[in-house]
């Protein structure tokens, strides 16, 4: 299982590299990285992560337009797959060109360098946003929950926005406890920053989770048939009813409490 963690220690522990320009060090990554870029869960995809019709990757004798553009990729996951596909197009369908060149050590160290920002310990978790989307293939009913904006503060503030299919909205907000809230928020960013493959499932919903803390940004996304547990101590410690979540299951039977008491006449 890959987690934020091990991505930002490969970012920091080859930049080092890069930075120190050890010719031979460099290109002995040509042999080694594919297989780690890999198991990080990063995709060779020729750029399509990073750049669309309208742009091109800059010229990486341009150190300045490189830094710019490379500092602007505010996602880890698109910028581990520009490395692998720079990694890629250098080692395979370069002529006499190595990681080595002096141009190529600035882009990939500039890379890293970035990817080490965008991966570092996110501290103290301060905010946490949930957006759940319900995606059934059928029309729903009037009153039926369509969209749900979660939102969680590091002081115990805990707003949530839920969308009807009728165009109604309700919004609520309620406090709680910091101490109960920052065990689940530090539960949320250990979930979040698991790297793992994403389950599309086209009629269950997803959710889109983004978590705000003192080193950092941390996104994640997913369908809507996982984390039950998650789910359910989520909804122990807030205060409101029919929360989508990550599972789905707003109108979920929480708890059941049955008193029996026999009367004189059972047998």
């Amino acid at each position: 299982m890959v987690t934020r963690a091990d991505r930002y220690e490969f970012a920091r522990h080859n930049r080092q590299i890069f930075v120190a320009g050890n010719e031979e060090a460099i290109d002995h990554l040509e042999t080694r990285w594919s297989e780690q870029l890999t198991q990080l869960g990063f995709k060779m995809d020729m750029l399509d992560s990073v750049l669309d019709k309208k742009h091109q990757l800059p010229n990486p004798v341009e150190h300045e337009a490189t830094k710019a553009f490379l500092t602007g990729i505010d996602d880890d996951q698109a910028l581990g797959n520009a490395i692998f596909s720079m990694y890629r197009q250098i080692t395979y369908w370069g002529f006499d060109e190595h990681l080595s060149d002096p141009d190529n050590r600035f882009w990939f160290a500039t890379a890293l360098t970035q990817l080490a920002a965008l991966t570092q310990p996110l501290g103290t978790i301060q905010k946490v946003v949930i957006k759940s989307s319900e995606g059934r293939f059928w029309a729903p009913a009037p009153d039926s929950l369509t969209t749900q904006t979660l939102t969680l503060k590091g002081e115990g503030r805990a707003n949530l926005a839920s969308y009807f299919f009728s165009g109604y909205r309700r919004r609520q907000t309620a406090t709680v406890p910091v101490g109960k809230l920052s065990g689940v928020l530090d539960q949320l960013a250990a979930f979040a920053s698991t790297v793992r493959p994403p389950e599309i499932v086209c009629d269950a919903g997803f959710w889109k989770m983004t978590v705000t803390g003192e080193g950092g940004v941390q996104h994640a996304q997913g369908s809507m048939i996982e984390a039950e547990l998650l789910s359910e101590q989520l909804r122990d410690v807030l205060p409101f009813p029919y929360l989508m979540l990550f599972d789905n299951a707003p109108n979920q039977l929480q708890r059941l409490v049955i008193a029996y008491v026999p009367d004189d006449d059972t047998a």
